[in-house]
């Protein structure tokens, strides 16, 4: 095998590191998990860790952006492959049931104490905050290649949808990991669906 280059080399660190701090923060949560004990899961020393990421602070930012960019791609791979929204809607049913709720649930929690963690902190505060910009931006994205599919404008801009689709989908995960009986993990798609077909409604309204 040919030699890794010091950045090739670098960037599989980064990349085995933010591995690592996943399985650990998910395991004992962003306050629970030590830096120590990510730097053992990666097979590195904790100096490996350091030599990436200043605190870690950065370290789960960089763990979320992974997690969070990996979503949109899936998202954005299935809006390419739907020839309608109700196709699109379909696939991301079959796409949330892939992941047990056990991990879903143990992922909201970690954005539970970032989000506590960021309101406790102003200097984490503006780099969350940039990050949920960043995803809203892309939800957007989204709603507006739905609503072009079926040649309606939206009846509102398309961020503000983002700004409610999100709210819908934190607060849905709220409710069902307190009351999964009345909240079933599907109840997201049909809501999501549900805000897209009264949108259709209204931009078709006289």
């Amino acid at each position: 095998m040919a030699r890794l280059t010091r950045e090739e080399s670098r960037v599989r660190t980064r990349e085995r590191v933010i591995a690592a701090a996943a399985e650990v923060f998910v395991q004992k949560g962003f306050h629970g998990a030590s830096l120590e004990e990510i730097a053992e899961a990666a097979g590195y020393s904790r100096g490996a860790v350091y030599s990436n990421f200043d605190d870690k602070t950065e370290l789960f930012l960089a763990v979320r952006d992974e997690r969070m960019l990996r979503r949109r791609r899936q998202i954005g791979d299935l809006l390419g492959a739907a020839a309608t929204p109700a196709d699109f809607f379909a696939a991301l049913r079959t796409l949330n049931q892939l992941e047990p709720r056990e991990n879903v649930q143990k992922w909201y929690m970690l954005h539970l104490e970032l989000w506590l963690y960021a309101m406790r902190n102003p200097d984490v505060r503006p780099l969350l905050a940039e990050r949920e910009s960043a995803n809203r931006a892309a939800l957007a994205k989204a709603i507006e290649a739905l609503y072009a599919s079926l040649g309606v404008k939206p009846p509102v801009p398309a961020n503000e949808l983002a700004i409610i689709a999100d709210a819908l989908d934190r607060g849905l995960l709220h409710q069902e990991f307190l009351d999964p009986a009345a909240v079933p993990p599907d109840f997201i798609i049909q809501a999501l669906q549900f805000l897209i077909d009264a949108g259709v409604a209204l931009a078709k309204a006289p």
